[in-house]
């Protein structure tokens, strides 16, 4: 009797096709009545209340240790060692995990304002207010030499990721190439009319970068040192600036409270954060590329999504403007320097 029925609906409905465009046949077991339509949301709220929320960064240490504003930051290959370099003219190589204290250097004359270290984790490279760059074996503390070039204080040094080239910069407004196995100077390039205040290399190693006090960033070929373009003619310096992992982004802060975010082929200015609370004087860049974070003169580190801008943290405890900021390659740790003499080492992941 059932089987009789279901085959007089299929009949039915196939004699009507002739009048009608299409037909949709859906066959419902006769014990159960039709359920009203599902809800459009995407996620159920049922749903949305079993998910856990996100861990928040959480404050791990504080670091007290200089007697004079932090300038710079740096964290190793292994995510094991932060260095730390202040105005004290000193440098202290600091246990990431404990916060211990492992050794203080104090060979630099003046202020520390720029750290980069090796990819093999080997060499750590200072740079100074005391015009000299520093070259030291980061697992004893060892100095290994100092290059001297530059007639003006180094604002910033960076290693190319084959470990080969490393990049300063300075006061006098030029951009030096050395050798860093032979420690001998290579190039020097001479196109900003600005002191040099941030350089920084691409992923890949091809592309070098420099912000100035000219108010511009300029492109160019890190192996030969050949100008490439001109990035931006801004209003203000540019003193920091990250590439992300995958080579398309840049980003830019300077001595204004507006951090640009540039696509790098072609050229592009993708957008401009200009809702910080203070001026941003450091950038970096997550090593998943997700997470664009900024040292803030309000005294807080703060975190926005890179894809978008949005703000997603505001991290703060300093008494005074944080100048300084370092993310380890694991992604796991983020430190932040300040005027106040501290250092403080945040967990971004539980």
């Amino acid at each position: 009797m059932v089987r009789s029925k279901l085959i007089l609906r299929i009949v039915l409905i196939e004699l009507a096709i002739g009048a009608v465009s299409a037909v949709v046949l859906f066959i419902l077991p006769r014990s159960k009545p039709l359920q009203s339509p599902p809800t459009t949301s995407a996620v159920s709220p049922q749903a949305t209340l079993s998910l856990s929320p996100a861990p928040k960064p959480s404050l791990v240490s504080n670091l007290s240790g200089h007697s004079l504003p932090i300038y710079s930051l740096a964290i190793s290959p292994d995510s094991q060692i932060l260095v730390s370099g202040s105005e004290d003219k000193a440098i202290k190589l600091w246990n990431l995990k404990t916060g211990k204290l492992i050794a203080t250097l104090n060979e630099h004359l003046a202020s520390v304002t720029s750290f980069a270290i090796s990819p093999d984790g080997q060499t750590l490279v200072s740079g100074s207010q005391d015009a000299t760059i520093k070259l030291w074996n980061l697992k004893t503390g060892k100095l290994l030499r100092t290059l001297s070039g530059h007639v003006g204080a180094v604002t910033s040094v960076a290693i190319s990721p084959d470990g080969k080239t490393l990049v300063s910069g300075s006061k006098d407004a030029t951009i030096k190439l050395w050798n860093l196995k032979t420690r001998q100077l290579l190039k020097t390039l001479s196109v900003h009319s600005g002191s040099v205040e941030a350089v920084a290399i691409s992923a890949d190693g091809q592309i070098l970068a420099s912000g100035s006090r000219d108010a511009t960033i300029k492109l160019w070929r890190l192996k030969t040192g050949e100008f490439l373009r001109t990035l931006s003619r801004d209003s203000w310096a540019i003193y920091s600036i990250a590439i992300s992992p995958d080579n398309r982004t840049l980003v830019s802060s300077g001595c204004s409270n507006k951090i640009k975010v540039w696509n790098l082929n072609p050229d592009q200015l993708l957008y401009t954060i200009a809702d910080t609370s203070s001026y941003v004087c450091s950038v970096a860049i997550s090593p998943d590329g997700q997470t664009l974070i900024g040292a803030s003169g309000d005294g807080t580190a703060k975190l926005w999504n890179l894809q978008t801008g949005n703000l997603i943290e505001n991290l703060s405890g300093h008494s005074k403007d944080v100048v300084a900021v370092a993310i380890s390659p694991d992604g796991r740790t983020l430190a932040t320097g300040s005027l106040d003499n501290t250092v403080k080492i945040w967990s971004l992941r539980q």
